[in-house]
């Protein structure tokens, strides 16, 4: 346990005292206090990643991977904050289809991913990858409803689009 308001555990399976990865460590203390007091755990595991809805706890990879932890945590926030999972789905997806510009593949297999894909991108680089004049812009709705600017990374040379 390293956050001082507590909820947050990493267990590994037979270790009589769990080696947490720096990086993670790391990724925990810049995702904002209100979403990690949502996690109830946080374990690692032997495939990519997972939220749990009912339990509000997450899986990790063993193989580092920081950005997963924050893509999980992202889960987290939404399934806790019924209204922000409304809003995601209502303003980015129609038919079981997404609108506008997915940040990945993956983000356009549902809603959720979606949500996840483009937090983790907007909370590691401080931009996502859309059109300076998309409508709706994934980034507006984080910037708005999710983040703080003093949460995100500072831009060197204003917005970035790529």
């Amino acid at each position: 346990m390293f956050d001082l308001f507590g909820a947050l555990f990493f267990v590994v399976a037979l270790a009589p005292e769990p080696k947490i990865p720096v990086e993670y460590q790391e990724a925990w203390a810049t995702i904002p206090l209100r979403y990690r007091q949502l996690v109830t755990r946080v374990d690692l595991a032997d495939h990519p990643g997972r939220a749990y809805r009912a339990e509000l706890r997450v899986e990790v990879p063993r193989k580092v991977r920081a950005s997963a932890l924050v893509h999980e945590v992202m889960h987290v926030a939404m399934y806790a904050t019924p209204e922000l999972e409304r809003g995601w789905e209502r303003t980015f997806w129609r038919d079981s289809r997404p609108l506008g510009w997915p940040q990945s593949k993956y983000g356009a297999t549902n809603y959720r991913e979606d949500f996840a894909e483009a937090a983790e991108e907007l909370h590691e680089n401080g931009c996502l990858n859309e059109p300076l004049n998309a409508v709706p812009s994934r980034e507006a709705f984080l910037r708005e409803r999710v983040f703080r600017a003093e949460e995100l990374p500072t831009l060197p040379f204003g917005p970035c689009r790529r």
